[in-house]
């Protein structure tokens, strides 16, 4: 890829696709091999449709390999936005007459996603499952972003640490208890194979519903790991030397 030098922010540039994909060929191959893994998939995917379980696992395992593929694309493209300045810089060189191979590369690559990526619209279970999923990374990712932020937070000692991550927890766990008992007890919570884009309704009471008791499951570790920390954390003092201290 050239680079041209210049005082103030060159923009964009002109890029040597083929020198990139010599240089990024592996990545690319990636890339390649999940598309594939996917295409390969699909074929068996609607046999088994996702009404079974091994149905589902196989939708499952086409989705996944999609996702890898994409992610891998977007990886591509990070690399040369990296080369290029910016994406930014990345954007405008796509409109350069010098760069049309680049235009085109980018044109085919979103065509052949969109190809392979319909079929997940044939696999809506998959679509809840994957949803679920993120709402069950959100959940604790919302318990652990919080206990972090406590932690940043107050002087780094077991005695103000453990005290505040223990009633943090304890609060968190009984209000999504709470929430869980008082407005998901009266609600029937459907199952994947019950879900369905036609009918958003059971699909946000689905996710909200795993959000709260995987918050409340999270809140509940915490405060279990709290409680056990406070004999370790004594032990330690007994020793006399606790890691837990500040060095202060």
């Amino acid at each position: 890829m050239s680079k041209k030098e210049s005082s103030s922010d060159p923009g964009p540039r002109s890029v040597d696709l083929a020198s990139f994909i010599e240089d990024h060929s592996a990545l690319l191959l990636v890339m390649g091999a999940f598309a594939a893994l996917a295409l390969y998939i699909s074929q068996f995917a609607p046999e088994f449709g996702t009404g079974t379980n091994t149905g589902l696992i196989y939708t499952t395992g086409f989705v996944s390999a999609l996702g890898m593929a994409i992610l891998s694309l977007l990886l591509v493209y990070k690399q040369l936005a990296t080369e290029i300045g910016s994406w930014h810089n990345l954007h405008l060189a796509h409109y350069r007459l010098d760069n049309l191979p680049l235009a085109f590369f980018t044109l085919f690559n979103i065509m052949l996603i969109l190809s392979i990526s319909y079929l997940v619209t044939r696999f809506e279970p998959v679509i809840f499952m994957l949803v679920l999923v993120t709402a069950l990374f959100a959940g604790y990712g919302i318990v652990l972003r919080l206990i972090f932020k406590i932690g940043k937070i107050l002087p780094r000692s077991p005695w103000f640490r453990i005290p505040a991550i223990f009633i943090v927890s304890l609060v968190s766990a009984l209000g999504s208890h709470f929430a869980v008992v008082e407005y998901f007890s009266g609600l029937e919570v459907s199952t994947i194979h019950e879900l369905s884009l036609s009918e958003p309704s059971p699909i946000a009471i689905a996710v909200l519903y795993l959000l709260i008791v995987t918050i409340r499951t999270a809140a509940a570790v915490g405060v279990i790991a709290s409680i056990l920390s406070v004999p370790v954390v004594a032990y330690d003092k007994l020793r006399g030397q606790s890691p837990y201290d500040s060095p202060d």
